[in-house]
């Protein structure tokens, strides 16, 4: 066997590049996280929306509270809340 190192070898890889694909790899499990977050909410939303559209108030808001229960700080999701309470 040779001494040089595959190219697939971790002992290639300086400690400064090693840290730099750790940093990348976790950005990119952060971004997917707040992309699946993001969508959560927008399916929470429009079900909320389409309840009250036909007649199911109450149970959007009830939706909607319990989302908010769970992302208090979700902007978008307490400006419809407050929408279709303001429907009364």
């Amino acid at each position: 066997m040779s001494d040089i190192p595959s190219r697939h070898s971790p002992a290639r890889l300086s400690p400064g590049a090693f840290r730099r694909r750790g940093t990348l790899i976790v950005v990119a499990l952060v971004m997917l996280a707040a992309a699946a977050s993001a969508q959560a909410q927008d399916d929470v939303i429009a079900a909320a929306r389409a309840m009250s559209a036909s007649g199911q108030r109450p149970k959007a808001l009830a939706m909607l509270e319990g989302h908010l229960t769970e992302a208090p700080r979700d902007v978008d999701a307490r400006l419809v809340y407050g929408l279709m309470l303001s429907w009364d």
